[in-house]
């Protein structure tokens, strides 16, 4: 899906930043869109840069988050879904 639409919209994994096993993962899939590590660069006093999950409020993983041209936050899902449904929620956005 992701080769197919290529150029149409963008594609980001983020995995907590204690987790060998994603970047190993991810790497050894053959994956090839932008990866990366740090769920959170808050500290518990509110100090510090938001880091992903601050900015779009990720609670557990997976989630994905739809986002249009124009970066407006279209949809989210928590937890996984089938092809099927990701490509009828990706459509509302190319």
């Amino acid at each position: 899906m992701y080769h197919e639409k290529q150029g149409q919209f963008a594609l980001v994994s983020i995995a907590s930043p204690t987790s060998d096993d994603a970047a190993k993962f991810f790497k050894e899939s053959g994956y090839d869109w932008t990866f990366g590590q740090g769920l959170t660069q808050l500290t518990p006093d509110g100090k510090g840069e938001p880091g992903p999950t601050d900015i779009y409020k990720v609670e557990g993983v997976p989630k994905t988050i739809f986002i249009d041209r124009m970066g407006n936050i279209v949809d989210t899902v928590d937890g996984g879904m089938e092809k099927a449904e990701f490509e009828a929620k990706l459509a509302r956005i190319l």
